[in-house]
């Protein structure tokens, strides 16, 4: 049985997450577990006697999290889907990337922090650190994101990367529970052609997943992505990771006022063999 792993903070965004990650549990028989992150100085006054009372405090919050999660799978109707919860007390980014690795998680879900698109994920800077910290794969779902069918997935990419096989059953779970074929979208400079040759190995790379190429000729990559994203309605944005890449960097690294905002679909963050 794959496991999705949600962080949750008891926002609106993690609640929106939440119900993304149950829709795709429902089609992919997939269980999920919630997981809520409890700072190391979190319920305490820095003073002995409050220390006192952490454990009475993280049981209150296992409570909360119990009952937040039930409400959000009640509301949704997927009773029939087997949850967990899990409170931890660490912190966010390198607690969610040992949570998922300890449950053997398929999947992190993940909101963003309210903001749209890729100002959301940055400004929260957690998604970006769980990206690049873990080897498991990361789907980011902004606050008004609805889960639909028959979205048009694009892995944006520059050739250069060796899928692992975590990444490769994600990306085939998900291309199924969206009943969706891959757009591989690759920007080239002026004047380049398309390499047939790359595309062979991208195929190899992809095997058992049915995937059509395109290309924009565009000095400025997320112009070209963001264009062609829009262009064709597309729902879901995925990238692999590697250092160096195009994802990597903006994932590693603070966003420019240029980028901010301009992507506000799911984005899929995959990770290198």
């Amino acid at each position: 049985m794959k496991k999705i792993l949600v962080p949750i903070d008891f926002s609106p965004c993690s609640g929106n997450a939440l119900k993304y990650a149950l829709h795709l549990a429902s089609r992919t028989g997939s269980e999920i577990t919630t997981l809520h992150v409890i700072f190391p100085n979190d319920g305490i006054n820095n003073n002995m006697y409050d220390a006192f009372w952490i454990d009475e405090y993280i049981e209150q919050r296992n409570k909360d999290l119990k009952d937040w999660t039930d409400r959000h799978v009640a509301e949704c109707g997927f009773t029939n889907i087997k949850t967990d919860i899990i409170c931890n007390v660490g912190f966010p980014v390198s607690t969610i990337g040992e949570t998922a690795a300890a449950l053997h998680a398929a999947l992190i879900v993940m909101g963003t922090t309210g903001a749209t698109g890729l100002k959301g994920i940055f400004l929260g800077s957690t998604a970006g650190g769980v990206i690049v910290n873990t080897e498991v794969p990361v789907f980011t779902v902004p606050p008004e994101t609805v889960f639909k069918t028959v979205q048009q997935f694009v892995l944006a990419t520059d050739f250069n990367f060796k899928i692992n096989v975590k990444s490769h059953q994600v990306l085939s779970m998900l291309l199924k529970a969206h009943e969706s074929k891959l757009n591989i979208l690759h920007v080239l400079p002026e004047n380049a052609t398309p390499q047939v040759e790359q595309e062979k190995k991208i195929s190899e790379k992809l095997h058992g997943i049915d995937h059509y190429f395109h290309y924009i000729h565009d000095k400025d990559v997320v112009n070209a992505i963001d264009n062609y994203v829009e262009s064709t309605n597309s729902g879901v944005l995925a990238g692999v990771a590697h250092h160096h890449s195009l994802f990597h960097n903006l994932f590693s690294k603070s966003i420019s006022r240029t980028l901010a905002g301009r992507v506000q679909i799911p984005m899929l963050a995959l990770h290198d063999a």
